[in-house]
């Protein structure tokens, strides 16, 4: 391979994902899509709420930031890979959308 990287992209690959990215990929991800292994879908992502600035200086009742959780799991995989395979595997499933069931331009 004769292409390589310049350096602001490998300064901007190696940083840790932010709270920030991790809103905006959540924000700009499409709803109505099956889900993985989880069974967890975009909407219920979408659905959290995330803790206002106000809320964030009370320490009795700390709101969950599920943006500020999920950088820690991506960053963290980040770090030191994934030891279980079955993270690794992805699922594809056929959904009927209208028509002819037996078509498969349907699906």
């Amino acid at each position: 391979m004769k292409e390589k990287l310049h350096d602001a992209d490998i300064t901007k690959l190696s940083t840790e994902t932010s709270a920030e990215e991790v809103k905006e990929a959540i924000k700009q991800s499409q709803t109505g899509r099956c889900p993985g292994h989880s069974g967890i879908t975009y909407e219920f992502w979408k659905s959290w709420k995330e803790p206002k600035e106000s809320n964030k200086e009370n320490n009795d009742k700390k709101p969950i930031s599920i943006s500020s959780i999920l950088q820690s799991v991506f960053n963290d995989i980040e770090k030191h890979r994934v030891e279980d395979e079955a993270y690794t595997k992805g699922i594809m499933s056929l959904i009927f959308k209208k028509k002819d069931r037996m078509k498969i331009e349907n699906y």
